[in-house]
This record gives structure tokens, C-alpha cells and sequence, in this order.
């Protein structure tokens, strides 16, 4: 079994993440959430942590258990760490953005393109997160 991190953001977007979690799971992946504060805005812990039958971080120093460092542990673990955000088009345009995805793809990580659809926002552009069985899909290619 694969193990999975989950990564959920602040964005409209999040509400897929149950979606996501369900047909990961489908295919044998174990996966472990984790929510930024903004994302617990969108979509609830106690979702994800019922579909993913695992604890889901909200504060990234959450440290329950004194014999475990999670933020360090937690990542040693994982096959795979998948981060979910969406965002408005000014926003994945903007420069720093663009720099930044440049970065990660010099540094070996594979970026699941955003779709062209109508943004939460109203404007209708590239933003738009990937559709699921596409994130599913690059996943399980990630995983191979």
C-alpha cells in the first residue's frame, strides 16, 4: 500500500478533496491529510478524517504524542505528497507564481496543469483545479 499526503488549501477547491481522498483510496493508497487553517474554512478535519480513517493536521506543530515528531515523521513516510490548490487566474499568471512553479519543475516535481473554466471569483480563465480522475491518474503515475 501506498502511503499518500494529502495537501489541502485555502481554496474553493477543497471541497474536492473528498472526491480525491475516495478514489485514492480505491486504488489502495493510504492517505494522510493535512489542511492549512484557511482550507478547515473549506471543508472540515473531521471529513477527511472519516474518509481517510487517519488523524488530519490543521497546525503543522501539532504534536500530540511526545514519543513522535509528525512534521518530520510523517513526510518520511510518504510515497507521494499531492497538494490540491486552485486559484484565480491574476493569481497562477502572476510572475512570482510562474517563477515559482519553474522552480519546482527544475527540482523534479511534476505540476498536474489547472483547467480553463469559470472561477469561483466570476472570471472565467486557467486557475480551475485539475478534474479529479486527471489528479487521480497522475497519482498513480507518481506512485509507479
Amino acid at each position: 500500500m501506498k502511503t499518500v499526503i494529502l495537501g489541502v488549501t485555502g481554496s474553493i477547491a477543497a471541497y474536492k478533496a473528498p472526491d480525491i481522498v475516495s478514489k485514492l483510496i480505491r486504488k489502495d493508497c493510504n492517505i494522510h491529510a493535512v489542511l492549512t487553517k484557511n482550507g478547515a474554512g473549506f471543508i472540515t478535519p473531521l471529513t477527511l478524517q472519516t474518509m481517510t480513517r487517519n488523524r488530519v493536521f490543521v497546525d503543522t506543530l501539532q504534536e500530540d504524542d511526545p514519543q513522535e515528531v509528525i512534521h518530520v515523521n510523517l513526510p518520511a513516510k510518504a510515497d507521494l505528497l499531492l497538494i490540491a490548490p486552485a486559484m484565480n487566474t491574476r493569481m497562477y499568471e502572476n510572475p512570482a507564481t510562474q517563477h515559482n512553479l519553474e522552480i519546482l519543475k527544475q527540482r523534479g516535481w511534476t505540476l498536474i496543469p489547472p483547467r480553463t473554466a469559470r472561477l469561483a471569483c466570476g472570471y472565467e480563465g486557467l486557475g480551475a483545479l485539475a478534474e479529479v480522475d486527471t489528479i487521480v491518474q497522475y497519482v498513480m503515475e507518481g506512485l509507479r
